[in-house]
């Protein structure tokens, strides 16, 4: 009886979403030098969250650490095509509905007034 349980819960945890925050143990390992593990960790995220623009920065960042200049290289052309696509939504948000573009602005603007 005791191995049909034992298989179960190694069944159970391995269907279940890991608790491993890789983002957060990469910081960790970046934070203490550990690059290629910072790198390893910031890879593993990027694969669960492919579009996050912060990954992106983090594994350009510990690729230069670890002189994976292709990777980094790699990493910040495809952060700066987020930002331009970024930009491109918000600019085609603006030309779609001016008023909230300037309601924003003035919002924004009074609310340092205050």
């Amino acid at each position: 009886m005791r191995r049909p349980i034992t298989l179960l819960a190694v069944v159970l945890l391995g269907c279940t979403r890991s608790a491993a925050n890789h983002e957060e143990l990469g910081d960790r390992s970046y934070a203490a030098a550990a690059y290629a593990d910072a790198l390893a960790e910031y890879q593993l995220g990027r694969r669960a969250n492919a579009g996050s623009a912060t990954l992106l920065a983090k594994v350009a960042a510990a690729a230069m650490h670890t002189e994976d200049y292709e990777l980094a290289a790699e990493s910040y052309r495809a952060l700066a095509n987020a930002v331009r696509s970024l930009a491109a939504s918000a600019a085609f948000a603006t030309r779609s509905n001016p008023s909230a573009a300037s309601s924003a602005r003035d919002r924004s603007c009074c609310a340092s007034a205050r």
